[in-house]
């Protein structure tokens, strides 16, 4: 069965959803943007990495540091997928690996929920204009094709 109506609202970006989206998060102090880009929650990646750590968030769900830095590392590894302009005390770039980008999560908890909610942000992930555009006209020849 076909869902037109859901279709429309639903419709997703996959390239966006898995490789992630700029979402600036402020300035830095050199006042350059601090651009994270975040992946979609729930995207394959996303799913992949839930389940490695299934068993670990299982364990410690009553050890609220452990569980802590297991979900920095999910949303390390599939949402916060890199980012640029974060700068270390001596105003040098520090480099999105994985271990900083969990530190970074661990330690500043704020920055952990801001990149959650980036990542359950349906628009941010939608097919950009010009490609609705695109299907609006495949969908118009498919119609004139029929008739």
């Amino acid at each position: 069965m076909d869902f037109e109506s859901f279709e429309e609202i639903y419709k997703a970006d996959e390239n966006k959803q898995l490789n992630g989206v700029e979402v600036e998060f402020g300035l830095n102090a050199k006042d350059e943007p601090m651009t994270m880009i975040v992946a979609e929650i729930g995207n394959p990646n996303n799913r992949k990495v839930m389940r490695k750590y299934e068993k670990a968030l299982e364990s410690c769900r009553n050890n609220k540091k452990k569980r802590s830095l297991i979900w920095a590392k999910i949303v390390g590894e599939s949402i916060l997928v890199n980012w640029k302009g974060i700068l270390d005390k001596n105003k040098k770039e520090v480099k999105p690996t994985l271990e900083n980008k969990v530190l970074a999560l661990v330690k500043y908890e704020k920055l952990f929920v801001d990149v959650m909610e980036a990542a359950q942000d349906s628009e941010r992930f939608r097919p950009d204009d010009s490609d609705a555009v695109e299907d609006s006209e495949k969908n118009l020849e498919n119609t004139s094709a029929g008739t």
